[in-house]
């Protein structure tokens, strides 16, 4: 049942003189949300009133990795299968009559010639710097929203042109369409939904990768160690 009016004004107006609910922030709370107005945009864009955008620059060594990884097993049955959802992922969304939010992001990544091969290193990248620096995600949520965003940053954003009524300085302004909570959220649910599984498979890979190579390193660099059954047998003097 929806509230009148007056009572969500009065409402709102009752828990804009509360602090933020976010521990040692002094600012008030915005409207009805529980938080000030940085941290409800932080949980509408991040998952999470702590959450942070997480930009490629961050996991570009993650990135190459994933790259050199799936390059080498691009036979693999599990990566084909996952190149084969995302393709079909991006099918259904173009032949969606009603799509939803989601959809029409995955339209435009299809119509700037965003290949399933693009997706996927993106989204393994994202995992391997997940599993490196588990800090960076203070909750599930904002895992999912990664993904999301990796996914939908692979494409310019829609935008328009405004013109600037001002004396100081004319001419336009470029204003872009931002992913929404609800598209980030459903891209991010559908990728960890469906590739899961590979993430977990790829990343106890690598580890094995490591340890092999250290362990061959080790062995390497291992020290010779002579004893008597290595040494060269001494010859016996025959006496004179």
């Amino acid at each position: 049942m929806q509230l009148p009016s007056t009572t969500r004004r009065a409402l709102a107006r009752q828990n804009r003189a509360r602090l933020c609910n976010v521990a040692r922030c002094p600012k008030n709370r915005r409207d009805c949300a529980n938080w000030c107005l940085a941290h409800s945009r932080a949980n509408s864009r991040y998952g999470d009133p702590l959450g942070m955008r997480l930009y490629a620059k961050e996991y570009h060594h993650e990135f190459l990795t994933a790259k050199r990884f799936l390059a080498r097993h691009r036979d693999h049955a599990g990566i084909r299968h996952a190149l084969s959802f995302v393709a079909d992922w991006f099918a259904d969304a173009c032949a969606a009559q009603s799509p939803s939010e989601a959809q029409r992001h995955l339209v435009r990544l299809h119509r700037h010639g965003v290949q399933p091969s693009d997706v996927l290193r993106e989204v393994v990248a994202v995992h391997l710097f997940q599993e490196a620096h588990p800090q960076r995600f203070p909750t599930d949520r904002t895992l999912t929203f990664a993904f999301g965003i990796a996914v939908a940053f692979l494409a310019p954003m829609p935008s328009h042109d405004s013109y600037l009524h001002t004396r100081e300085s004319g001419g336009t302004r470029r204003h872009y369409h931002a992913a929404s909570a609800v598209a980030r959220e459903q891209l991010g649910k559908e990728v960890r939904h469906q590739l899961s599984p590979l993430f977990v498979r790829i990343a106890v890979a690598l580890a094995d990768e490591v340890r092999h190579k250290a362990a061959r390193e080790a062995a390497i660099a291992a020290p010779f160690v002579f004893t008597t059954h290595n040494a060269a047998p001494q010859r016996k003097r025959v006496a004179a």
